[in-house]
């Protein structure tokens, strides 16, 4: 009995380095890609828009399969990239209400679901479902145009950095000490000794980055901001996992696809961010006034 315990320790171990080894060559190939991309305006709208039409796809695929119509899933997808690159051109030629891209996106895609399928329970999940996918998605994600022009490019690869320490920290350190779940129902494995280490190591992280540039000259966070980040990566990065959790449970799916190795889906890869970049992006209107 303890050598049969013996070889599963070994076995656990062994599966748990493979696991790591092809997150972290994943991570140091698309990492710098992504990062470069908060070069500029136009090649993050490029960016952004990728993410959303993959993210976008995986969603569609996952939690409105089964009504078989190719047209409905190929409008619902290009829907993403389409309101995500529109949203961030009228931000960067300063239209004053952007976000009626979405409300069109709606109009439109209630529009087509119509024309294209008989189907009432087609239609309707694709009218409600599709359009909260646009918004949970599309417009989440999109808020990086707008930290990054109320705040610069740095504030925004900031947070997009942040989330990765956060994930990083929670992993690890929920790995080892994780003993109090959050979410056993949604997330067993998430623990709130790994939010709490995440934390920490999202905090660190934080103010050092913003002491680097700024002896470098740039002003990147001031005052408690470094704080406000990692709680924020903390309570909406963790809020973001675990409702995604939750969406992937109701349709009896691990993961939502499988682009990324060792990450799962461009979705799974996200989640947090879509909770992260509009509550600090918010949060920071607030603090700046």
């Amino acid at each position: 009995m303890r050598s049969k315990n013996i070889r599963e320790e070994k076995g656990d171990s062994g599966r748990f380095k493979r696991e790591v080894k092809v997150r972290t060559i994943t991570a140091l190939i698309v990492a710098p890609f992504v990062v470069a991309c908060f070069a500029s305006y136009y090649s993050l709208i490029g960016l952004v828009a990728t993410v959303t039409l993959i993210a976008g796809y995986e969603y569609v695929a996952t939690f409105l399969k089964g009504f078989g119509n190719t047209g409905l899933t190929f409008v619902s997808t290009l829907a993403f990239p389409v309101s995500s690159a529109l949203y961030g051109w009228l931000i960067l030629k300063g239209f004053s209400a952007p976000e009626l891209v979405y409300l069109f996106a709606f109009f439109s895609l209630s529009f087509l679901s119509l024309v294209l399928s008989k189907d009432p329970a087609c239609v309707s999940a694709f009218i409600t479902q599709g359009s909260f996918a646009l918004l949970y998605i599309s417009l989440g994600l999109s808020f990086f145009f707008r930290a990054y022009k109320e705040f610069g490019g740095l504030v925004a690869v900031l947070i997009l950095l942040s989330v990765w320490v956060f994930d990083i920290g929670a992993y690890f350190v929920g790995i080892r000490f994780g003993r109090i779940r959050i979410s056993p129902a949604f997330s067993p494995k998430k623990s709130l000794e790994g939010a709490i280490g995440g934390f920490f190591a999202t905090l660190v992280f934080v103010y050092l980055f913003d002491i680097v540039f700024k002896l470098a000259g740039y002003d990147v966070l001031r005052g408690m901001e470094p704080w406000l980040l990692a709680l924020t990566c903390a309570v909406m990065g963790t809020l973001g996992d675990l409702s995604e959790s939750a969406l992937k449970r109701y349709r009896g799916v691990k993961d939502v696809g499988n682009v990324l190795p060792g990450h799962g889906g461009m979705l799974d890869r996200i989640d947090g961010l879509l909770f992260v970049v509009p509550t600090f992006f918010l949060l920071l209107l607030v603090v700046r006034g």
